[in-house]
Parts: C-alpha cells; sequence; structure tokens
C-alpha cells in the first residue's frame, strides 16, 4: 500500500505539499543574491532533470539538478553551507521514499 502515512517522518524542516518540498532554514539562514532566505521550495524531480545532466560529474550534476528543482542558478547552490546543502540532499531523497 503507498499511503502519506507509509511514508517516512520528514525532519521539522522539510515540509511535503502540492508536489514540493518546502525547506525551512529559519534556524540557519541561507544567504542568495545577498539576502537571506529562510525557505526554499523543491518541486519533485522528473526523468528529464536527470537526464539534463548526463554526462557531469556527480556532485556538479547533483547541484545542477537542485538548482533546477529550485528554481535557482547553480551557484546560489554552491555557495550554501554543507549543513544547508544536506538539507536539499534530504529533500530530494524525501521523493524517492
Amino acid at each position: 500500500m503507498d499511503t502519506d502515512t507509509d511514508a517516512p517522518a520528514l525532519p521539522f524542516y522539510l515540509k511535503r505539499a502540492d508536489g514540493s518540498v518546502s525547506i525551512d532554514y529559519s534556524d540557519i539562514p541561507a544567504k542568495i543574491d545577498g539576502g537571506s532566505v529562510l525557505e526554499l521550495v523543491m518541486r519533485e524531480p522528473r526523468v528529464q532533470d536527470q537526464l539534463s545532466v548526463e554526462g557531469k560529474s556527480v556532485m556538479k550534476a547533483e547541484v545542477a539538478i537542485f538548482a533546477n528543482l529550485c528554481d535557482l542558478p547553480p551557484e546560489a547552490i554552491a555557495g550554501l553551507s554543507l549543513k544547508q546543502y544536506g538539507r536539499l540532499q534530504e529533500a530530494y531523497a524525501s521523493f524517492l521514499a
């Protein structure tokens, strides 16, 4: 059976809604384009997102996919701290569970 109640619980900083996941950065604000960002929204990935990064290194591909899914330039994702980036990885993984 494939229901929301069967899905693993998300951490407090991830919220699923309407085919996307919001990532809360209120406790560790992200600096993007000179401002503090308290939330990012990642849309659900599609196969095309994977195909668009074919041939790139694993890390560059992941950064490019996350940037695309969050509607940001790759440089914005690359400028995140590892803790902030880890939340993006968890958000992405939540679509695969």
